[in-house]
């Protein structure tokens, strides 16, 4: 069997990741294609889905659970199985760990489940981040009429709410069709190779992106290794960061001994970082340090994310 691994870090508590994870009547808000599940009997989930324009359904079993830890799953027509790990990391916030056993697929289907579930990580992580935000607890039902009380807690969190679907998939690869090969590889794991084997990839890519709050600073990191300062021009406009270079490869001779195969990737690249409303473009300043593009601006006060009150003139 395949074997799919994929991770996610969400800023809330394993007890509140969990407990979201449990709630079942929820798939559908973040699992793509998912339109439907239900309970079919003790630790039993019968799914609905469309896939490829077509309607499925099978049915799973949950095999272990231990609460905020672990829950392990497997299809009941033996197709594949998997498990969620729930690692604390710090106070509030966890690592979301799946891995799937699967019948071995084309590499066009692997890679398109490859997509799915990194796409579906990361809307549960948006998903479980702005239950955290709003603070307190929230009480469901779940599939056998129980009322029970989610662990999503803490104080509002600004500016993971305003980048919490930066990083969807499926949006990115609809919207950034050139940019398609670089999100295989950043879910997959690694860069992909050149079909030959003997050089890394052409073409444009897609360097990660680190966006964090110092302080009253936006902080955004671009990983660029190899790279001079001299190959990275950064624009900042209203409402977006712009970087952009280009990695240059070093001409080796044809007739020249030994082998080389790389799973680098070469020539232009570009990422664009969408900018929260109140951020101050003119504040920016940008440094390059170890491979690492750091980029700072100013973030709005919390007078200037509330807005000016206009009193109506008679």
């Amino acid at each position: 069997m395949a074997m799919l691994e994929q991770t996610v870090d969400v800023n809330v508590a394993p007890d509140a990741a969990y407990a979201i994870w449990m709630r079942i009547e929820d798939y559908p808000r973040f699992m793509d294609g998912v339109t439907q599940v239900r309970r079919a009997g003790e630790n039993r989930l019968h799914w609905h889905a469309r896939r490829h324009e077509h309607d499925v359904e099978w049915d799973s079993e949950i095999t272990e659970s231990v609460p905020n830890q672990l829950i392990r799953w497997r299809d009941l027509e033996g197709q594949h199985r998997g498990s969620l790990m729930f690692e604390p990391l710090a106070q509030d916030r966890t690592r979301v760990r799946m891995r799937m056993e699967f019948d071995a697929l084309p590499v066009d289907k692997e890679q398109a489940l490859t997509l799915r579930v990194a796409g579906d990580l990361e809307r549960f992580k948006a998903l479980a981040e702005a239950e955290g935000a709003g603070g307190g607890a929230k009480e469901h039902t779940d599939g056998d009429g129980e009322a029970r009380q989610d662990a999503g807690r803490g104080p509002q969190a600004w500016l993971r709410n305003q980048f919490a679907h930066w990083d969807d998939p499926i949006a990115l690869v609809r919207k950034v069709s050139d940019e398609v090969d670089q999100l295989f590889a950043r879910f997959i794991g690694r860069p992909i190779a050149a079909k030959s084997g003997e050089g890394g990839q052409p073409g444009k890519w897609m360097p990660p992106v680190e966006i964090l709050q110092r302080g009253e600073q936006l902080v955004i990191c671009v990983d660029l290794p190899g790279i001079s300062r001299e190959s990275v021009d950064v624009e900042i406009q209203r409402d977006r960061v712009i970087v952009e270079g280009e990695r240059k490869e070093t001409p080796q001779p044809a007739d020249a001994p030994g082998f080389r195969r790389s799973e680098r990737s070469y020539g232009p690249f570009h990422r664009t970082v969408p900018l929260p409303e109140g951020v101050d473009p003119d504040s920016a300043q940008a440094a390059m340090h170890d491979g690492v593009l750091e980029i700072s601006l100013r973030m709005p006060t919390p007078e200037q994310r509330r807005g000016k009150k206009l009193d109506i003139q008679a």
